[in-house]
């Protein structure tokens, strides 16, 4: 994911939720989630995923969106 942040498909900030919280990272696209869609399945290293799963995370984001 963090590579993914390098060619700004996707964008990360560090979250907590409180002092007693432990830090996480919050992941969103960068790009419309079509684009980023496109360019995961050019990606040889995402081929042993699912089309299936790559567009219920891409639906995913665009319902977080709206």
């Amino acid at each position: 994911m963090k590579e993914l942040t390098t060619y700004s498909l996707v964008d990360f900030e560090r979250r907590s939720h409180g002092p007693s919280s432990e830090m996480f990272l919050k992941f969103q696209f960068g790009e419309r989630p079509e684009t980023i869609l496109e360019t995961l399945r050019e990606d040889s290293r995402i081929e042993a995923i699912s089309e299936d799963e790559v567009s219920s995370v891409v639906k995913a984001q665009i319902r977080n969106q709206t």
